[in-house]
């Protein structure tokens, strides 16, 4: 797996010139950069597929979100978001379903975690009951030390 300077180099000039005359100009750094971490999610589909086959088939391009802010409701009018993301998990971005979400930012803003992301009411009804069945094996393991941030 190659380094992350390409993607981390492009995301810094863009936050520092986030506009749509620099992004134009700069489009070729930019499909470099989204090849870079398209390739890193097929890498992480990849080693995520050994122990989650519900992931198997998983094509990285549709797990990318778009570069592109919807600035219609937003105070911050930027053209482009800052960072470039992803979620991983069986039937897409848009499923519903449990996965695996990558964040890739500069300065120490970079992130890969898991879980489930404003599920249906029906889905977190049994997510909640499964929690207060299995409360105690939840915290043992959120207790362990391997599990803390560190």
């Amino acid at each position: 797996m190659e380094n992350f300077n390409g993607i981390l180099d492009f995301l810094k000039k863009l936050k520092k010139n986030n506009d749509r005359e620099w992004f134009n100009d700069n489009k070729k750094e930019f499909e470099s950069a989204r090849d870079q971490f398209i390739g890193f999610l097929g890498y992480l589909i990849g080693q995520i597929e050994m122990f989650d086959k519900n992931i198997v088939g998983v094509d990285p391009k549709k797990s990318m979100y778009r570069i592109y802010r919807d600035t219609r409701f937003s105070k911050d009018k930027t053209p482009y978001k800052s960072h470039f993301g992803g979620y991983i998990c069986a039937g897409g971005r848009a499923s519903g379903n449990p996965g695996y979400y990558v964040h890739i930012e500069p300065d120490g803003n970079s992130i890969i975690g898991g879980g489930l992301y404003h599920p249906m009411p029906d889905v977190l009804a049994k997510v909640r009951q499964e929690i207060d069945y299995n409360g105690g094996k939840l915290m043992e393991i959120m207790n362990n030390d391997s599990f803390k941030k560190r």
